[in-house]
Order: C-alpha cells, then structure tokens, then sequence
C-alpha cells in the first residue's frame, strides 16, 4: 500500500512536468498546462482558482503561487476531497527548468491552510492510490528539497476495513531531503496542536499535543525508513522511538522501540482521554512513571498475520498534587502490560494488576487480567473501595468534570470464554455492585449534567443498571436498564440483549442534537449500539419534548432495536393536544447516521385531529429558509395515514386516509380520500424538490362540494373560478394540475398547467353583473338568474389563463352556448351565442321592433315570388370582456328559424331555378336539339329575373329596417344594422360544436393518462 506521503511527491511531479513543457510561457497558458500535466500524472480531478508566475519576487528563484489547488477523487470516490489548500508556493531555478534531466531543485515547498483526507473504504480501496505512474520513474525528476513546508493544514486518516482513524489538527511541519537520491536524510520539525487516535469508535488518544524533531533514513529503492535517535513530546510525556519500517511487496516488516523513561507521574496520565485537563504545569508529583513498546515482525493483513508486540506500563509510589491544595492522590500503583508473540495473536494477553490509589480516608484499588485473548480466553477482574469525584477532578486540574459526587464499588468477575459459550459459569463468575451518589459534573467545555443515583448490580445471567433524577442538555430523566448474560461483553461474536425503560420529564432533542452534531458521540454511540448489543427493548415515556417550536407531550414508545432495523410496536403523543398513534419500522438506521445509507422508514399513523396551520406557522420560524426547502433524499419513507380530522388553512377534512412515500426528494401521494364539508376529496400526485425547482404534478376528485365554502377558503379556486362567487349549490370536479413552486411553497398560478371538468348539480347562478346587463338589454327578466343542473363544464390552464371550452345552457326555452376564456388576475373574454323565441322578444320595444324589421324582409321577398319562412328563434353573439363587475358587452343578432337571412333567399332562388330547369327538361325531351339553344336562354333570363328581384327587395327591406332600428334601438342600433347588413351570410354554428367535442377530448385523454408516477425513459 502507498504511503501518503508519496501524494505530495506526484503533485510535485506533475508541477515541475508542466514547467518542462512551457517555461517561459504566459501565465493562462501555464495554467492549462500545469492542469493537464497533473491530470496526466494523477488518478484525480484537478481544480485550482488561480495560478502566478513571478521571475523577480524571490531573485534569483521562479517563484509559482497556486491559490485554491483542489483534488478530487474518481471512482470509487467520487467527489471525495483528497486535498484541498489556500495555497500552493513553489520556488525552484533556472538550471532546474533547462536541464531539468540533471532534476529539478526545489529551494521552497510551502503547502499552507491545507486539509488532507485519506480514506480507505470497507474493500481496502485507498482515494490516495492516485498515481499514474510506473514505480520507480518519478525518482530522477527531484534533486534537493532545500525547504518545504506544511502551514496550519489538518489531515484526517480513515480506514473503514479496521474502523481506525487519526486526526492531526493544525499541523506545522517542515522539513529538508535530497530526493534526487534513491538514499538520503529526511530531517523534519514537527508541531500538532491535536492529535487524536481511535478504534472501534473509542478514543485512545483524544487532542493531544504532538511536537518534537524526527529524522529517518530514507531507502527508496527498498522502501525502508529508519528512525533515528529522535524526541518526541506528547503532552508532557518525553518519547524515544528508534528503528525501521519497510514496505514489501505483500507485507510491513516492523522493528521499532518506543520508550519513555522517567517521566513524571501526572504527565504519563496526561495522554489518557478526557482524564486530566491541558496546563499541567500546576500539577506536581512523585514516583516513577516509565512507558515501553516493543514492536518486530510483519505484519500481512491479507492473511491476518502481525508482528509481534510487548507494551508496559508502570507506575510505583505515585504522588500527584494540585499546588494550590493539600489534598493528594497518593500510593499510586499501576502494573499495565500487553503482550503477543505468534503471528495471530491467540496468545495476546492485557494485564492490569495491580491498580491502586488513595485519597485522604479513601482508597479504591482493582485488577483486569486476560489471556489468550484470541484464544480460549480467560477473564479475571476486581473494583472495590471508595472514592470522592469532586476531589479526584481537582486534584488532576480537572475540577469542573466532577463537580461532586462519591464513587463506591464492591464488583468481581472470573470466567473464562468455553464456560460463557456453554452457559457452565456460577455466581461467582460475575457480582457484586457499583454506586455513583449525588454526581454533578460538566462534561467537555460546556454540558451540565447531574444525578442522584447510579446503581449497577451484577449478575451472570441479568445485570442491572438504575439511573436516578438524571438531568443533562436540559433534560429530565430516569431509567432502568436490564442486561441480558452480561458476560457475553467478552466473546467476539456473541451480544447481550438490552432492556430499556426511560421516563422523562422533559426530553431536549434539539440540544441533543447539537451536542451530536458538534462531537464525535454520533459514531461511538453508533458503534455501541451496532458493536455491544443483539438487540435492544426500548420503552420510553416523555411528559414534554422538546424540538424546536412544536408542543409535543405525553409521548409513549415502545420499539424493538435488532442490527440494523428499529421495529415500533406502539407510538402515541399529544402533538398541540391533539392525539397521534402509530406503528412502523425502520431499517438501516446506523447507516443513515453515519452517512453511509439511507434511512427506509415506514409508518402507520392514525389521528383523532390535526391543525397543520401551526406545523407551518412553527416552520416559518425555524432558522431554515422556505426557499432552501428539499425533501432529504437520504430518506426512503412509506406512510399510511387516518385522521378523523386535519385543518389546512381555513379547510377542515374529515376521515382522511390514504398513503405518502417519499423517495429521492420526491414526495407522492396515493389514495388520497377526505370528507369536506358535505362532500369528498380525492388526491394523487407528487411534489418534487430533487431539482433546482421545486416542481408538483397533482390530481384531484372533488365530490358533492358545495360552491360557497369552496370560493370562501381556496385562494386558487377563486382564481380558476371566479363566477363560482355567484353560485350556491354543489359540484364535481376532476383536474390535473401541475407547474413550479415559489420560495412559500405555495404554486405559482401564472406557470400552472391544468386541465379537466366542473360538473353543477341542484345550482343556481345569480347576481352575476353580466348576465344583469345582458337581461335588461334584451329585456328578459329571466336571464338575471340562471338554474345550472347536470352542467358538466370542460376547461384548460394555460400561461396563466383559463379557457372554458363550448358549452350549451338552457334556461327555460332558450339556449346559450358558450365559450371563451378568463386571466387569473379576472380579465373575461367570453362568446354567448344566443338562441332566443321570437315569442321572448315579441314583448319588449326591441323585440317589437326586431320582429317587424324580419316580417318586412319576408313580405316584401312574397311580393316577388319567394316564399320565407322565418322560423320561432331569433338568434344572437353576445361578447363579454372587462371583467365580471365591470363587463363590456356587445349584443349581435345574426339571425331567425336557424338561418340567415341571405341563405333563406338563396335557398329559394335555388328552388325557383330548379324547378324552372325541370320544367324546361321536359319539354326538351320531345325536340331536344330545336328547343336546346332557346331552353338555356329562358333558363338564364328566369334566373336573373329571380335573383335581380330578390336583390332589389331585399335591399329595399334593409334599408327601411336601418331607418327604424337607428331611430327606436338605442345600444342595440349598431349590433343590429350590422347583423343584418354585413353578418346576415353568417353560417349556424353546427362547426363548432365538432370543434369542441375534440377539445373536450383532448382533455379527457389527459385526465385519463396521467400518471407521475411512472418512471421517466432515458
């Protein structure tokens, strides 16, 4: 496996590659270069912000500056930031750059507010196995490092194939080597302000200060390191490690020893985590504290082999004292020692025997033994005497942790694996009892935490553990729990079982939450749970909790914790007094919380009632932006839902059901049904925020809804409906609706995309302006109020209007058909072509009037010798525009008995003229070729005749009825000389109708075919 440090070397590499190909280049062309070299050289997406080149800034050097240089990894680790710097220095020679063969001198190597991340993943893949070269060839390119530098940088080493991982915080590094050479010195000063190591999830090094020199003996050609006589500091601690590492092919061969020798007592105890606070300089002690660690041999991971290692750990006749107090902790003693010779490590054994110290009147001594660890191992351990918390934490400069509380314990354990596995053990293998009394502490910098009593009572077959008035990150508890074979702790494949009871008063989640998300507790309590327990019962009671501004109380859980699914069997609370149970479970949860998974949930929740209004008025709150809402598509979610009632807005449904899923950010909903008000709601659909639009594609069945309410509390039934304000009665509808989002959340109706149908029943239509206008213009008092029964009613939504298609109303025996559209902000542009009895208008001036213009028309067409028959309807076009409380109406006759005036005429001249052709036939049949010059001639002689006379009496009609109808027919005087003038050709309807039939179609096929939730091609 590559060393990480070999990363910096290839960086390097592709740098001075790039500065072969184009020294004297401008600088956007080295730009590109360097880029394209790095790439060459490095498995890696290359980024930087900027690049510079300077001959004069650092005489007689090139100095090149890189800000923001970035790698990133490829597949498997996409994405995944390698190194990221603020800034890159380099500073090297002309000689360097034109004989660059001879290698390329680098005088400075600054690397400064860097962060560095190796990682390895669960396969023993490396992101920094990123080299494309051959091993071996980038040797000849480097000669002397004169200086090089890490700045303020951090580096973070994980490897998830051993659950290990080291962090060094704020690294100042420096050093100098001939890497022209295949052998040479590499001498370095390093300083790290925290340096942390942990496994398994537990800390063994937590922020210790790491400094000192290192120099080692670099072999490139056998990949042998080997440390020279060195110091190093951790803490206070003075170490020496000496010896060599040598990377093989196939293994790490290991000869190193680490020592420390006397070395104070409290400064050997400064490198144990979370023990003794940093300022150790106020402690003073006595006795001899001494630290060693042998390690030899390889180490294979492919095979499991390892080197051997012996580590031990002795303190004798220690002493350590506060320098302000008298107190001390005296009689120190500490026998630790871990060892393993055969290269599986059966053997290893962990000795902690004996373990003592005194304080004042108090002494608590103890011993932990285990061998053949590997093996079939054996277990031996004891706890017992008193201790004072709050003087042990001050005597170690650490007096905020305990603050008070006593400690007495009386425990013993002795078993070995066999008895465990075969359940043989006895009592004695496990008892006795440890109290913690009146504790009151604060942990890390700035969590209070207090309990009246920890009791843990021990058995082999069920251990106790009783937590009394417990109170921290401001909440109030108490707990029991119940640890099923206890001793099953120590085998490698065998878990407890955990039994959970936990009463609350108050439970905080949202300072939980922070205390988790600021800490490193997220990944060791995932680890416990994953690492310690077959399972877990968990049954918790909470009078009040607490997150963020929601009223949630009288919470009631009961859930099974198994690997990784958390199965609930019962969930009840009072959300706002409103009551709320449920069931459900929950799988891959570790996963979802390390950020490795998703999280599958799926619920089942019943409610007696539910005011969403204070779900959102609770959200506008909270510190996240409406406009920055996604769905997390790290949650897979099923819900299935009853509710006797909800209220949304001023809507009130009652018996919902129906089921929501929710999967890469986009939220559906299925079967969907309510009551409202005397009817019924059904919806589907979906709402998407996985793009950067936040997008809803909808479906809706309203049954039975009754008009008043619906206009009354639906902002955006107004919108699509506005004359809906004038109707009282019920409807049905069915709709697809979809379009974007804006920041609230709420559509935006100028984008929205829809299409369906409004069905009327038992309604009735009044105090509409227009039809008010419409009714005394032609003097009908019935068209003021309309009756709309069995009114199915088709529309569309397009660009922010809404367009009604053709539709026939009856009221009495007139009819309208009618057809237009309307914008949202309620500008009507509508068409009511009108079909009205004769009889209807007979009573009125203009009807009067209308009716003896039409009668003068067909007499004065008699006279002439054409018979017309003017029908029982008068037909008009009536347009609507403005708005509905300030309408512009314009009323057009276009004529009677379904026709106009014109085709009446022609229909009869057409009549004349073939029975003139029929006649003339006849006799033409006796003497066809005599009579068939002079039959043409009277056949053309009668039809103009017919058509002239025709012509001539029906401009002469018309002209009397524009002398009448100017004088008589005020707002009716233009509309009606035009209909009769210039639109009298006009043709009846019938088109349209086909017209709209195949609208109406088109949007029962889109009522019929839509589906968001079919998968999308391509």
């Amino acid at each position: 496996m590559k060393r990480p440090i070999k990363i910096l070397l290839y960086i390097l590499l592709a740098l001075f590659v790039a500065l072969l190909l184009a020294p004297f280049i401008f600088e956007d062309r080295l730009k590109e270069a360097i880029k394209e070299t790095m790439e060459e050289q490095v498995n890696a997406q290359v980024e930087f912000k900027d690049i510079s080149l300077s001959f004069l800034s650092d005489l007689p050097y090139i100095h090149i500056s890189i800000d923001s240089l970035e790698l990133l990894g490829n597949a498997p680790f996409e994405n995944l930031p390698l190194y990221k710097s603020q800034k890159t220095n380099i500073s090297t020679d002309w000689k360097s750059i034109l004989k660059s063969k001879q290698g390329i001198t680098i005088h400075k190597f600054d690397i400064i507010d860097a962060d560095m991340f190796f990682f390895i993943n669960e396969d023993g893949e490396a992101n920094y196995d990123i080299s494309r070269s051959n091993k071996g060839s980038n040797t000849n390119y480097f000669g002397n490092i004169n200086a090089y530098a890490l700045k303020e940088c951090n580096i973070r080493y994980l490897d998830k194939s051993t659950d290990l991982e080291l962090l060094m915080d704020n690294i100042n590094h420096n050093g100098r080597g001939a890497f022209k050479n295949i052998v040479f010195d590499l001498t370095t000063e390093t300083e790290v302000e925290a340096f942390s190591i942990s496994y398994g999830g537990i800390p063994y090094l937590k922020d210790i200060r790491l400094s000192g020199p290192l120099s080692m003996l670099i072999d490139l050609a056998h990949n042998k390191y080997t440390l020279k006589d060195n110091r190093i500091k951790l803490n206070q601690v003075d170490l020496s490690a000496i010896g060599a590492i040598e990377i093989l092919e196939e293994k790490i061969h290991f000869e190193l020893n680490v020592e420390a020798l006397n070395n104070q007592v409290h400064e050997i105890l400064s490198v144990l985590p979370y023990l003794m606070a940093n300022n150790n300089d106020i402690l003073e002690s006595s006795g001899v504290a001494t630290l060693k660690m042998d390690i030899f041999g390889n180490y294979n991971s492919l095979i499991g082999h390892y080197p051997s290692i012996d580590v031990a750990l002795n303190i004798n006749n220690g002493l350590i004292r506060h320098k302000g107090l008298k107190e001390s902790l005296k009689d120190i003693q500490l026998a630790l020692s871990l060892k393993a010779q055969e290269g599986n490590w059966n053997d290893m054994s962990v000795n902690i025997n004996p373990f003592s110290l005194s304080l004042q009147e108090d002494k608590i001594s103890g011993k932990i033994g285990v061998s053949e660890l590997f093996g079939n191992s054996t277990y031996e351990g004891q706890l017992i005497g008193n201790l004072d918390l709050a003087k042990t934490a001050e005597i170690l400069n650490n007096k905020d942790l305990f603050k008070r509380g006593t400690l007495s314990a009386d425990a013993y354990f002795d078993t070995n694996r066999n008895a465990i596995i075969k359940k043989t053990f006895d009592d004695n293998s496990l008892k006795g009892s440890v109290r913690l009394v009146q504790v009151e502490g604060v942990y890390g910098s700035n969590v209070n935490f207090a309990v009246d009593t920890i009791a843990l009572d021990f058995s082999p077959v069920k251990s106790n553990i009783s937590i009394t008035n417990m109170s921290a990150l401001g909440s109030e508890l108490s707990s029991k729990i119940e640890v099923s074979d206890p001793l099953k702790f120590l085998l490698e494949k065998e878990r407890p079982q955990l039994d959970l009871s936990l009463n609350a008063n108050t439970l905080n989640l949202d300072q939980m939450q922070a205390f988790m998300v600021n800490s490193d507790s997220t990944q060791t309590t995932n680890a416990a749970f994953e690492n310690l327990f077959s399972s877990i019962q968990l049954k918790t009671t909470v009078k009040e909790l607490i997150y963020q501004d929601y009223d949630i109380r009288d919470l009631m859980l009961s859930s099974n914790i198994k690997d990784e699914t958390i199965q609930i069997d019962l969930l009840e609370l009072k959300w706002d007094d409103q009551a709320i149970n449920g069931r459900g479970v929950a799988r891959s949860w570790t996963e979802y919380l390390n950020e490795n998974g998703n999280l599958e949930l799926e619920l089942f929740l019943n409610t007696g009632g539910l005011d969403f209004n204070k779900l959102k008025s609770t959200s506008t709150g909270s510190d996240m932006a409406v406009e920055d809402f996604k769905l997390p598509k790290n949650i897979d979610f099923t819900g299935y839902f009853e509710s006797e009632s909800f209220k949304y807005n001023e809507l009130v449904f009652k018996n919902a059901e129906g089921k929501v899923s929710m999967v890469d950010g986009i939220l559906s909903l299925e079967n969907m049904e309510s009551d409202l008000w005397n009817g019924a709601i059904m919806l589907a659909g979906t709402l998407n925020t996985s793009g950067d639009q936040n997008f809803f594609d909808f479906r809706y069945k309203l049954q039975d809804i009754p008009f008043p309410q619906m206009f009354e509390y639906s902002s955006l039934f107004k919108k699509l409906s506005p004359l809906s304000e004038y109707v009282d009665g019920v409807f049905n509808s069915t709709l697809v609706l979809s379009g974007p989002l804006k920041e609230n959340l709420f559509p935006d109706i100028y984008k929205i995309n829809a299409s369906g149908f409004l069905e009327t029943f038992n309604s009735k239509l009044t105090g509409l302006k227009p039809l008010q206008v419409i009714a005394e213009k032609l003097g009908i008092e019935k068209l003021k109020n309309w009756q709309l029964n069995d009114s199915r009613n088709w529309f569309e939504v397009v660009d922010g209007s809404v367009y009604f298609k053709e539709k026939d109303y009856t009221v009495e025996d007139m009819v309208f058909k009618i057809a237009g559209s309307h914008s949202l902000d309620q500008q009507i542009d509508y068409i009511i072509k009108a079909q009205i009895p004769r009889s209807k208008l007979s009573s009125n001036a203009v009807g009067k009037e209308l009716d003896y213009s039409l009668e003068n028309i067909a007499k004065a067409a008699q006279k002439k010798g054409i018979n017309i028959n003017l029908g029982e309807f008068i037909y008009f076009d009536i347009s609507l525009k403005g708005s509905l409380t300030d309408p512009k109406i314009n009323i057009q006759p276009t004529g009677s008995g379904g026709e106009s005036i014109d085709e009446i005429v022609r229909e009869e001249i057409k009549n004349r003229v073939q029975s003139a052709k029929d006649s003339l036939s006849k006799k033409a049949e006796e003497n066809v070729e005599l009579l068939k010059d002079t039959i043409q001639t009277r056949i053309d002689a009668v039809e103009d005749s017919l058509k002239n006379r025709a012509q001539s009496a029906l401009d002469t009609t018309l002209n009397k009825v524009k002398d009448k109808v100017n004088s008589k027919v005020d707002s009716l005087a233009s509309p009606l000389i035009d209909s009769v003038s210039s639109k009298i050709k006009d043709k009846l309807p019938e088109v349209f109708g086909k017209q709209a039939q195949s609208e109406i179609d088109s949007i029962k096929a889109k009522l019929n075919d839509w589906n968001p939730f079919k998968k999308k091609k391509g």
